[in-house]
């Protein structure tokens, strides 16, 4: 069934809006943190800095994957945006942020370990995430099943046709059969992802300098 403009116009305009200015706010945390009065760059404003910028691009991505209709590509996006919340986050359960942050200039951040003694895995990273976030664990698994070929991208190939178990092919680029609440719901998980980043920045760029 295709999108019911109407109830699109009503619910995911407004939101794409909303979470478009978002990108407004990010800049202001980035202006921030180079504001400061030493000018001096520590290595932690380097992965912020880093972030952010993901961020950014995560966000006028995520609008324009929605505004076109793009809903499995828009998940994947939702799949990024959790990561840089997870690596962020990942500052907090080592012994030595500076060697973090080096390690993650090098790609390297797998090779380094938890004040535990594990390897910070991506899984490592979202399962510290959830013990302050639950929601995250939960989301982080289901957006796996679009990162991955699964049975999501099965449901987004065919549609029933009839009565009597018959299925169409979709093979389209865009996403039309996806219910708008669908969509809603790929909003609600890329704004809370992304205000929860904001929250961290925001926090990062009150602490002053280095830290």
């Amino acid at each position: 069934m295709p999108i019911d403009s109407a109830q699109w116009d009503a619910e995911i305009v407004p939101r794409l809006s909303s979470i478009d200015e978002m990108k407004n706010q990010l800049l202001g945390v980035q202006k921030r943190i180079w504001s400061r009065p030493s000018k001096n760059m520590y290595p932690n404003d380097l992965l912020y800095s880093s972030a952010i910028t993901r961020g950014l691009k995560n966000v006028g991505g995520f609008v324009l994957c929605l505004r076109d209709r793009r809903y499995f590509v828009a998940t994947l996006i939702i799949r990024g945006q959790l990561d840089t919340l997870c690596r962020v986050y990942g500052l907090q359960v080592v012994p030595d942020q500076d060697e973090y942050v080096r390690a993650f200039m090098k790609g390297q951040i797998r090779l380094l370990k938890d004040r535990d003694g594990n390897r910070l895995t991506d899984r490592c990273l979202v399962e510290h995430l959830g013990k302050v976030l639950p929601w995250a664990l939960t989301m982080y698994d289901e957006l796996a099943a679009f990162a991955h070929l699964s049975n999501k991208h099965f449901f987004g190939s065919f549609s029933a046709s009839g009565d009597e178990g018959e299925v169409s092919g979709n093979t389209s680029e865009w996403d039309e059969e996806v219910p708008v609440d669908a969509y809603s719901e790929a909003c609600d998980g890329f704004e809370v992802v992304t205000r929860y980043l904001l929250e961290g920045f925001d926090q990062y760029a009150q602490q002053g300098e280095g830290r």
